[in-house]
């Protein structure tokens, strides 16, 4: 992306940085627990987080990508990170509802 050391960590704040992401990623899976509703079985909450990281998010990512003009490697990378999110957020729900 042509970002240097220096300029990835100037102005960082990790508190920041990993607080919202931990806030977002709490509102992700409060609304795909409502999606999937109350209990649902393992073939529903993984197959359906895999559908949602992969048909939703990384699609999605990948229509920014290829305005951005960025790599296909990033699009993989990023959407890939959320297809195994919403994998795992689908598990949780079958294992733990």
């Amino acid at each position: 992306m042509g970002l240097t050391e220096d300029t990835l960590r100037a102005n960082f704040n990790p508190l920041k940085t990993y607080g919202t992401t931990f806030v977002l990623a709490f509102i992700a899976s409060y609304v795909f627990g409502m999606f999937l509703g109350p209990r649902p079985g393992m073939t529903l909450g993984v197959g359906a987080g895999a559908a949602a990281g992969v048909c939703w998010v990384a699609t999605s990512l990948w229509t920014n990508d290829l305005f951005e003009r960025r790599p296909f490697s990033l699009t993989l990378i990023n959407g890939g990170y959320h297809a195994v999110k919403f994998t795992l957020i689908g598990l949780a729900f079958a294992l733990l509802g």
